[in-house]
């Protein structure tokens, strides 16, 4: 069972209260991987996201052209759980990592149950989406974006 404590510090839920922060805990499952596994591969649906709580995720491009690694806290899979893409990389284990993973159907029921706890969320999410894109070498991502 996931406990409030293990999200308390995530920056995604920053400034949620206690009781925001046990409803999330209460609708959220756990993974655990072993170093190896398999979080999620390319093309997989992107209905879902996760944080990572403990451990270290790599993610690989299909053509291996591009390797991304994420640690405690990082959000992974947001983007295409924002847009209802297909996720575009494989993710896997690089060590024993225990992840929150949330269903979109949860993750938005929650949403419209509290509005207050949405938005906060909401936002927060948008600044993680955005400092993804920065991450990139993309001059005009901006731009598409705005379109």
């Amino acid at each position: 069972m996931l406990e409030v404590d293990e999200i308390r510090d995530v920056p995604i839920f920053e400034g949620l209260q206690t009781d925001h922060l046990q409803t999330i805990a209460a609708d959220a499952e756990l993974v655990e991987l072993e170093a190896g596994q398999v979080l999620f591969e390319n093309d997989n649906t992107g209905e879902n996201f996760y944080i990572i709580l403990r451990g270290e995720i790599q993610i690989t491009s299909p053509d291996g052209s591009y390797e991304k690694s994420f640690a405690y806290a990082d959000v992974m899979g947001e983007i295409s759980f924002l847009n209802g893409a297909r996720k575009n990389v494989t993710a896997k284990a690089t060590e024993s990592s225990r992840l929150l993973f949330l269903r979109a159907e949860d993750f938005h029921r929650i949403m419209n149950e509290n509005t207050a706890l949405g938005y906060i969320v909401y936002q927060n999410l948008t600044e993680q989406v955005f400092k993804r894109i920065n991450e990139f070498d993309l001059p005009d991502i901006a731009n598409f974006i705005w379109i």
